[in-house]
């Protein structure tokens, strides 16, 4: 059990390089702030019911790095309403892997460089960043922020406002319940059963598809400069729906009538249902495909 002074330094390494492992739990209050880091090797959170947070972590270098200067460490802080944990690796091949247990509604901040970030079964605000490496979540609330440079990322069970944002990697997203938006510049987009007054997804390189019902005055944006675009609106959906494909071809299973047209057959309009919603559906290079789910 660690008692909190202002801070503690851990060494993860003894005696002839071998790795020594760190594991601590302290009780936590209501509304406390995670905040956690690792250079390189991984950082896996988990929601669970007790009001306690424990903390594993492990570094390790290569054998006969031990005595040199290069062995990881782990600090561990607390104050202002924040556990903030960072574990910094030796210089050799070694990773630094963090894995963390708090009350479900824990807000958490993580953030790795070549790093890969899970998080499970929590309901609280997450900011998770890393710039090589994947990102996957399962939950969290109010407001979630998901980035990743290099490495594809998941997220479902949402329940509040979601931005992700991938340079080189794919994107999945499942069972959301508020606001979208997701950019990627050299990946696809995946969006299934979202649920929001607005769903914004934009690929420079990639397709991108939707799944999910259409609010009344909503907005949903879909675009991709070399990819096909996939709306499969819910239900009977009530939208003003564009179009625009500069070298591409558009496909529709609901019967639509075209009311404004503008560069024929490239941009153009038309209305589903009592209208309301605003869908805009564009791509450069690829098709567009409309199509109806659910009675």
């Amino acid at each position: 059990m660690i008692a909190f002074a202002a801070s503690v330094a851990i060494a993860l390494q003894g005696a002839g390089g071998q790795a020594q492992p760190f594991d601590t739990t302290f009780a936590v209050g209501r509304g406390e702030r995670l905040e956690a880091s690792v250079f390189s090797g991984s950082i896996t959170v988990k929601g669970w019911t007790r009001d306690q947070m424990r903390i594993q972590a492990a570094g390790l270098d290569e054998p006969g790095q031990a005595g040199r200067g290069h062995a990881g460490g782990l600090d561990l802080s607390r104050g202002g309403g924040t556990v903030r944990v960072h574990v910094q690796p030796g210089r050799g091949s070694g990773e630094g892997d963090l894995t963390i247990w708090v009350p479900a509604a824990t807000p958490l901040d993580l953030d790795g460089n070549e790093t890969t970030i899970t998080v499970d079964g929590v309901q609280g605000s997450v900011r998770a960043n890393t710039i090589e490496g994947d990102v996957s979540l399962t939950g969290g609330g109010e407001f979630v922020e998901l980035a990743s440079v290099d490495g594809s990322i998941t997220a479902s069970g949402v329940r509040g406002r979601l931005q992700v944002s991938s340079v080189d990697g794919d994107v999945v997203v499942r069972d959301v319940r508020g606001a979208v938006t997701v950019t990627a510049v050299d990946g696809s987009i995946e969006l299934v059963d979202v649920d929001g007054p607005s769903v914004l997804a934009s690929s420079v390189d990639g397709d991108v598809s939707v799944r999910g019902p259409v609010r009344a005055g909503g907005t949903y944006r879909l675009t991709t400069h070399d990819g096909d675009v996939t709306a499969a609106l819910g239900g009977g959906p009530d939208a003003e729906v564009s179009v625009s494909t500069f070298s591409g071809d558009f496909e529709s299973t609901i019967p639509v009538t075209i009311t404004q047209s503008a560069k024929a057959g490239r941009q153009f309009s038309f209305t589903l249902g009592r209208g309301g919603a605003q869908v805009h559906l564009e791509t450069f290079d690829g098709t567009i495909r409309l199509q109806r789910t659910g009675p």
